[in-house]
C-alpha cells in the first residue's frame, strides 16, 4: 500500500527509491554499470590564460579536459598531504634536539670531505 492506494512490485520500488533520493540516499543498480568511475560534475572559474594552456595540456596529452583537472586537483591534493605529513614531522622533531656521537659526527663530515659532488 502507497498512500492508502495497492500498489504493484515495480511501482513500490518506484515510491521507495523516490523515499531514498529525498532523503539524499541514491539506489545504484546492481550490475549497472554508470562510466568508468563515480563522478561529480561541478563548473568552475578559471582565468583565461590558464584555462588556454589547460586546453592546450590536454590536446598534447590526448586527454580530456575533465581528466585534466581531475589528474591535476588529486595531485594538488597528494602533495598538500605530504607537505602536512613533513610539517607534522617537523614539529615532533623539533620538541628534541638531536644528539649524535661525536665520533660519528666527525666520520660523517670525514665523508663528506672525500666525496665530490
Amino acid at each position: 500500500m502507497i498512500d492508502g492506494r495497492a500498489a504493484s512490485g515495480a511501482q513500490a520500488a518506484g515510491w521507495r527509491r523516490s523515499r531514498l533520493k529525498e532523503r539524499g540516499l541514491g539506489v545504484k543498480r546492481v550490475g549497472y554499470n554508470s562510466g568508468y568511475t563515480e563522478s561529480v560534475k561541478t563548473a568552475v572559474s578559471v582565468p583565461d590564460d590558464i584555462f588556454r594552456l589547460a586546453e592546450a595540456a590536454a590536446r598534447r596529452l590526448r586527454v580530456s579536459r575533465s581528466q585534466l583537472y581531475a589528474t591535476a586537483i588529486a595531485e594538488f591534493l597528494n602533495r598538500q598531504q605530504g607537505d602536512e605529513v613533513t610539517k607534522r614531522l617537523n614539529e615532533v622533531y623539533s620538541r628534541r634536539p638531536a644528539k649524535v656521537d661525536s665520533a660519528l659526527h666527525r666520520a660523517q663530515l670525514g665523508s663528506l670531505e672525500k666525496d665530490s659532488w
